[in-house]
């Protein structure tokens, strides 16, 4: 008896010190998928949808000074993360044109003091004082960062044969603004797309204090943002599918969601439906 008890505290004491040297708990670990091997792929599809930031059960990817737009633009403009011209993430966006969509241009150009007032201040890539454009002498102002409430998200959709189950792989994101007349935007447009696995390494890294995914039911146990999109915590309908034309479901049913607008909606879903009932005939058969 006396033997088993000294077992067991020596046990306890081992656990202790390891608890101690690993510091973090397992729950807290990062989340990581490895890909699919190109021979294990039995099927595979592209999918686009949206994520609207501003949706109730997306407001803990939008929470206060952690919003995601608002961190990969910071991102960006701190070098630490590169926009692309589209979602395939193949062209570079350059710095110019980058800053340029992130700014409206304020109308009568400079103030009634003489125009430069406080300029030279500052002035720099991140800079948020108004700028002038080359020559013309019109002037600009930034748009607020969580403004771009909108995410378009292009991913795959993988059954692996090897573990006999399916697998979503995000790509790409891309920020999205609404219309808004404040800033002259007549209609909702994308402004840059940012590949998945950079974004993933910037909130893991330098980014991960801030990028915290707010757990409201649970305030001491919030997720890092990178984890959250992994957990699939979103709620983004589907828009596109994977086709030859490159449409989208708006595109492909247009003369029916002009006559009937909410109908956009149900074919979302039925797009959802329609894999999870392809993966269950994939088990099926």
């Amino acid at each position: 008896m006396k033997n088993l008890l000294i077992s067991f505290l020596v046990l306890t004491m081992v656990v202790e010190i390891q608890a101690q040297q690993w510091g973090v708990p397992v729950a807290a670990a990062e989340i990581i998928k490895p890909e699919v091997k190109p021979n294990h792929i039995m099927w595979k599809k592209t999918l686009f949808r949206r994520l609207n930031l501003t949706q109730k059960q997306n407001q803990p990817f939008n929470s206060k000074n952690s919003e995601l737009s608002a961190l990969m633009i910071q991102g960006a403009k701190d070098g630490l993360l590169q926009p692309y011209m589209s979602d395939s993430c193949l062209r570079p966006m350059p710095d110019d044109e980058f800053i340029m969509a992130l700014q409206y241009e304020v109308q009568g150009g400079g103030d009634d003091f003489g125009g430069d007032f406080g300029g030279g201040f500052g002035g720099g890539f991140g800079d948020e004082a108004e700028e002038d454009s080359e020559g013309d002498g019109k002037k600009y102002n930034d748009i607020d960062p969580t403004e771009f409430n909108k995410i378009y998200i292009k991913e795959d959709l993988i059954f692996d044969r090897n573990r006999s189950r399916m697998y979503y792989y995000i790509r790409s994101l891309t920020l999205g603004i609404p219309a808004n007349p404040n800033y002259e935007i007549q209609f909702e447009k994308k402004v840059a797309s940012f590949r998945y696995d950079d974004v993933v390494k910037l909130f893991r890294g330098p980014y991960k204090e801030k990028a915290l995914w707010f757990n409201e039911q649970n305030p001491g146990a919030h997720v890092n943002l990178a984890d959250a999109l992994e957990l699939r915590l979103f709620n983004a309908p589907v828009i596109g599918v994977s086709n030859s034309q490159n449409l989208d479901i708006r595109q492909m049913y247009g003369d029916q969601i002009a006559s009937d607008p909410m109908s956009a909606m149900i074919l979302q879903e039925q797009a959802e439906m329609q894999l999870m009932e392809y993966e269950h005939y994939l088990w099926e058969n």
